[in-house]
């Protein structure tokens, strides 16, 4: 502060004490926050210096602290096609220094992006982006959303798919893992999780994949709605509509490649189980990280107290059978009833038993469900016409 300005301030302060002037009109008159104002004036009347001279913090960090959060910071960086470089974020390189050595101080993120933006040459400028509060379910259950991802999530290594799953009142994800294949088997399986752990929600949000679509009688839409779940479908080309997942997939891409480069250092990761693995450690991280979308709680919390309120816990009590939950999920298709009784799928004919012949007659579509590697059955508006083991897709050579 000025020392023409700490003058004016004394007289006004004197002032003040005999109640000619207020406080306020002086914040208004040097134009100075009326709370610092008030702190100066605190001291004016304690006979304190309304200057105080700085101190010198002395750091935690030494010169070789700083070496080696430049040297980890630079092993954990992933190299492109482009031959140019991803670093990972200020949170895992902080883990893994702790991890790493077992003396390293504790200091705060901030810190340690003060030291990168510093020494590091090619620290990467983050521009700071203005956030946009978005809408949320008023409670768990109500709305859950889906998404896949197919990225290269190891190093040096094809792309594979990631389906994550997460509700979005509370942001907390109920399931990440790792699919060898995008396929209708894969998802239903993750589901099947969902629901055992959790319960069935209310209502469930994805794009318009093909297994999902309700305009083109996609297989997931399907079993959804006949288990009592309602299926959302986002608009095409408005990734804006799903932004709350699409962002968590974004903060996953760029924090699960490192996480799990760093967790190869330490062992060989041979199997797809074993990254899935290492992915539910990191998702429990995650779901304990505070969310400014949250204000500051972690999705856990958030999550957990819902959980202990009925009004705010719209999931349902998971009390399907297996064959109940099967049937559901099965492949489906419609084939004609022919004059011996019998339909054409995949290469084999199934007969329709003489008890329940009298429910049908030739002519007629068949609804045929299949579950592979189980069984393949026959029904006529809902009536279970047939029941026979799986068999094989036949090949005519």
């Amino acid at each position: 502060m000025v020392k023409s300005k700490i003058k004016r301030l004394q007289g006004f302060f004197v002032q003040v004490q005999e109640r000619e002037i207020s406080l306020g009109w002086v914040a208004r008159k040097l134009d100075i926050s009326r709370s610092w104002v008030t702190v100066l004036y605190q001291r004016f009347c304690r006979g304190e210096s309304l200057i105080r001279p700085r101190t010198s913090r002395k750091s935690k960090l030494e010169q070789k602290h700083i070496a080696l959060i430049l040297e980890t910071y630079e092993d954990l960086a992933i190299e492109k096609e482009n031959k140019q470089k991803e670093y990972p974020s200020v949170r895992i390189l902080s883990n893994t220094l702790y991890e790493l050595y077992k003396d390293f101080p504790e200091v705060s993120d901030e810190t340690i992006r003060r030291v990168l933006k510093k020494f590091f040459v090619h620290y990467p400028e983050r521009a700071r982006h203005h956030y946009r509060k978005r809408w949320q379910a008023e409670a768990i259950g109500e709305i859950v959303q889906g998404d896949v991802s197919t990225h290269q999530w190891v190093e040096k290594k094809p792309p594979f798919p990631l389906l994550l799953i997460m509700d979005d009142h509370s942001r907390y994800v109920l399931a990440a893992k790792f699919l060898p294949e995008d396929t209708i088997e894969n998802h239903r399986m993750v589901w099947q999780e969902v629901f055992q752990e959790y319960g069935l929600p209310y209502k469930v949000y994805y794009d318009n994949d093909q297994k999902y679509s309700k305009k083109n009688n996609g297989l997931i839409a399907k079993a959804f709605e006949e288990i009592g779940i309602c299926v959302i479908n986002s608009r095409p080309y408005q990734p804006q509509g799903k932004g709350k997942i699409e962002r968590k997939i974004q903060t996953f891409q760029k924090q699960v490649t490192f996480y799990i480069k760093k967790a190869l250092k330490n062992k060989r990761i041979e199997t797809l189980e074993q990254l899935n693995w290492i992915l539910r450690e990191y998702v429990i991280e995650h779901n304990n990280t505070p969310s400014r979308a949250l204000g500051g709680r972690t999705p856990e919390e958030v999550f957990l107290e819902a959980r202990r309120k009925p009004q705010k816990d719209l999931f349902k009590p998971f009390t399907l059978s297996s064959e109940e939950f099967e049937k559901a999920f099965a492949l489906r298709d419609f084939r004609k009833l022919d004059k011996t009784y019998e339909v054409s799928y995949n290469g084999h004919r199934y007969r329709i038993p003489r008890e329940n012949a009298f429910h049908v007659f030739p002519g007629v579509n068949i609804e045929v469900r299949e579950f592979p590697g189980k069984w393949v059955k026959l029904f006529y508006k809902g009536h279970e016409l047939a029941h026979y083991p799986f068999r094989e897709t036949k090949i005519d050579k």
